[in-house]
């Protein structure tokens, strides 16, 4: 069977090397990871923040069991016990024992006759409310009344099976919990989405800076080019970390704000780059005769120079994003990036790091660690990989 290759050679250059496709998948990967995050997490609360008490800084794998009630405060509809075990409650005709998780003992009396169904009880919420009837519990037996208006009898022992399937939940912290008792699994998944998106938006706005002001430098010459030149030196000498605090502060920490600040920070390496492009490519030939047959300079920017410098882009871009995400993660490390309880890999380094001195928080930061540093690596390894597809002295390779 022959198989089928790409016909663009750029394309094909691109694929022989391994360690960028390998950099591709991880990050098509991470992508689809942030795409489809609330069908992967574990924790469907809003932005995965939901606190087990009890359970902070769990190792990774850590499995809990919970039975829930009606809450007394009407403010909060379910309350939450964690037993012991799987096993730790037992139904006895008109009572109901548990054992918690701290080894308390309590008991839950059942009442003994129902006719309606009564949905703040926790035996219609989650053993027959399912099964759509009400029930009368008698001594050694449970008689419903079905659909089609009939009473059915079962047996005790019946229920006991009916609790444990629809009463009991389990929940398995896969990367544990962070001081908090939140579900680092859940946390790192959603968090994955706010960098990727972080990444997304900065490097939309850097390119779109960085662009436009290098063509206009590079292209017009003269003292526009000298001062744009001087504003670029400017901005490079400024680090970007600093910069991007200095623009939080301006617009402020609201989710959105943090985007705009961290791509208003990347733009000036690709305009000096587009510039000294733009400055060897403005006396070709080709453009010498666009402006001898009198086209604009915007014609001139837009169909004859800019097609020319989508290759240089391309790369830039993959390096702006590494840049964004580290960028990111420092200013949330340091407080000033995406606030929450959303979660973002930097947010997640930071809470890792104020449990670090303790015993059993030290393993906190790993995990968000280790994500910055392959998704960063992953972009670095597809940079690479189309600075030497785009290299023109490998066009006859």
């Amino acid at each position: 069977m022959k198989i089928l290759q790409p016909k663009n050679k750029t394309v094909q250059r691109f694929l022989q090397n391994p360690l960028s496709c390998g950099g591709l998948i991880i990050f098509s990967s991470i992508c689809l990871i942030a795409i489809f995050a609330p069908l992967l997490c574990t924790d469907t609360s809003p932005q995965a923040a939901r606190q087990f008490s009890g359970n902070a800084r769990r190792a990774p794998g850590h499995k809990i069991y919970l039975v829930s009630f009606p809450h007394s405060n009407s403010a909060v509809s379910v309350h939450q016990i964690e037993l012991l075990t799987s096993k730790a409650w037992k139904i006895n005709r008109d009572t109901l024992l548990l054992v918690k998780a701290s080894g308390q003992a309590i008991k839950i009396l059942i009442p003994e006759k129902w006719f309606s169904i009564d949905i703040q009880h926790p035996f219609t919420q989650y053993c027959l409310l399912k099964q759509g009837t009400p029930y009368i519990v008698k001594r050694d037996t449970v008689y419903l009344f079905t659909i089609s208006k009939k009473w059915i009898s079962l047996p005790l022992s019946n229920l006991n099976s009916l609790f444990q399937n629809q009463a009991i939940q389990s929940f398995t912290f896969w990367l544990g919990t962070d001081g908090l008792g939140r579900d680092i699994y859940s946390r790192m998944i959603l968090g994955s989405r706010t960098t990727v998106t972080i990444g997304i938006v900065a490097v939309l706005i850097s390119v779109f800076v960085g662009v436009c002001l290098g063509l206009i430098s590079g292209y017009s010459g003269g003292w526009i080019d000298k001062l744009l030149s001087a504003f670029f030196t400017l901005i490079w000498t400024l680090p970007a970390v600093l910069l991007a605090m200095v623009l939080a502060f301006v617009l402020g920490k609201g989710f959105w704000q943090i985007f705009v600040a961290i791509g208003l920070t990347l733009w000036v390496d690709i305009a000096r780059v587009i510039r000294g492009q733009v400055l060897s490519m403005k006396f070709f030939p080709w453009v010498e005769a666009a402006k001898t047959l009198g086209f604009s300079s915007g014609r001139i920017l837009r169909v004859h120079l800019l097609p020319n410098l989508l290759s240089t882009v391309w790369v830039l871009s993959a390096s702006t994003f590494s840049t964004a995400v580290l960028v990111e993660s420092g200013l949330s490390f340091l407080g000033i990036g995406v606030q929450p309880p959303t979660p973002s890999w930097g947010g997640l380094l930071f809470d890792g790091y104020t449990q670090i001195a303790l015993s059993d928080g030290q393993w906190m930061a790993l995990f968000p660690a280790l994500a910055i540093v392959v998704l960063v690596v992953s972009l670095n390894l597809i940079g690479y990989g189309l600075r030497d597809a785009f290299d023109p002295k490998r066009e006859n390779s």
